[in-house]
């Protein structure tokens, strides 16, 4: 648990227009009225751990990976998105995460994608346009081969 990471979110998701929308139980924030049944159902299938380390391909504008976000204690999601606009937005619809330390965002084509000298392995990776966020035979073969090197092994 990170005491200051709990504060930043709480205050976050107290204001008068959030009222009601969101719910801090335990650690994890129920946000039914800001994430699509889709992309909750999907969030909720990742086996995710409170020490993860994720990425997240191609997740603009956010909201995935801000529900994410909020189920990591010391971990981390990284989201790689090739458009320029769609690093923006999620720079501004995360910015809360980004404060707190657990969402960074990095403007990057997956087929360009590669772990910096600074950063750590993924735990995990998921692209929400793949199959409930899983390769699948029709996940291009480039793509699985540039993530699975970031991955722990």
């Amino acid at each position: 648990m990170n005491p200051a990471v709990d504060a930043a979110l709480a205050s976050a998701f107290t204001t008068e227009s959030d009222e009601g929308a969101s719910e801090l139980v335990g650690r994890r924030w129920v946000t039914m009225a800001t994430l699509s049944p889709r992309l909750l159902a999907i969030v909720e299938a990742l086996p995710l751990r409170a020490d993860m380390r994720v990425l997240q391909i191609g997740g603009a504008p956010g909201a995935a990976a801000r529900a994410v976000a909020r189920q990591l204690g010391d971990g981390h999601i990284m989201v790689i998105d090739r458009s320029a606009v769609g690093v923006a937005q999620i720079r501004t619809n995360a910015a809360v995460e980004i404060g707190a330390g657990l969402l960074s965002v990095r403007c990057v084509a997956v087929e360009d994608f590669s772990l910096r000298p600074d950063d750590l392995a993924f735990d995990l990776a998921f692209d929400l346009a793949f199959e409930w966020g899983h390769w699948t035979a029709a996940t291009p073969a480039p793509v699985r081969r540039r993530c699975s090197g970031s991955l722990a092994r």
